[in-house]
């Protein structure tokens, strides 16, 4: 299981109900990001999507809110045997989402804050969606239910221990990544042909699959091979960071940013 936080755009809707109908009726409807039909009819699991539209549409803090899921490789069949049955599968998944709480909102009572769950399954795995209002609900002040600098290691912790004692997949592990990481090409907006987007992205594509076919083979095993490689091939290495190499685009002159495990 992970945890996954959607990025937040910047700036407040112009209708901050709209806006919060928006994230309830995609979680809810019954087409995916694509437009096509869900396999598996969404169902709400906790929560009132109307008392979070009432709170983000018109509250104090109108606008705000925070939204991500927790993603389990493990569809419900995988899990029912693992825990027996369906009731234990659905008082495990009460139990995660319980604790996620409790790490999100240390010291305050379920009253304080309000949330909605969303199960999807059209995937055949088990995501757990989320959406949280940004008031506190007693007092009317502003609540954060997630600050990156500040909660990622309590919240990697909480996963890490959650996926041990349960035995749930962990993706993010060493040996369940890949070696290098491929854009999604899908799920950008088209580009024109002829653009330099374009060449960004078809680059980085044969990148990234000529790098992993060079891993299959034996001939990568790791960081120093790579940038060697890449310089055999007279692409300029512009940039090294723990989680990246960038090298220069030959026909753009920007740099291309390459990600994975190696």
């Amino acid at each position: 299981m992970i945890v996954k936080f959607r990025k937040e755009k910047r700036g407040l809707p112009k209708n901050p109900l709209r806006a919060a109908k928006g994230a309830t009726g995609y979680l809810l409807g019954n087409k995916d990001h694509k437009g096509r039909e869900r396999g598996f009819q969404p169902v709400l699991l906790n929560g009132s999507p109307d008392e979070f539209e009432q709170i983000v549409g018109y509250g104090n803090h109108a606008g705000k809110y925070t939204s991500g899921g927790l993603y389990f490789e493990e569809s419900r069949k995988d899990l029912i045997e693992r825990f027996g049955s369906e009731t234990e599968v659905n008082k495990k998944l009460q139990e995660v989402m319980d604790g996620f709480e409790e790490t999100l909102f240390p010291g305050l009572d379920k009253d304080q804050y309000c949330g909605v769950w969303i199960l999807h399954e059209d995937k055949e795995n088990i995501e757990l969606n989320f959406l949280f209002a940004k008031e506190e609900l007693r007092s009317g002040k502003g609540l954060t239910p997630y600050f990156h600098g500040a909660d990622l290691k309590r919240v990697n912790a909480w996963k890490d221990i959650v996926n041990f004692e349960n035995g749930f997949s962990d993706p993010t592990l060493p040996d369940k990544k890949r070696s290098f990481t491929p854009e999604f090409f899908s799920a950008y907006k088209p580009v024109d042909e002829a653009s330099p987007e374009h060449n960004r992205r078809h680059l980085k594509q044969a990148l990234t699959e000529n790098l992993v076919q060079c891993v299959e083979d034996g001939l990568c095993k790791n960081r120093n091979d790579v940038i060697e490689l890449l310089n055999k091939a007279e692409y300029k290495v512009s940039r090294t960071t723990k989680k990246s190499i960038s090298v220069i685009n030959p026909e753009t002159h920007k740099p291309v940013r390459l990600t994975g495990s190696i």
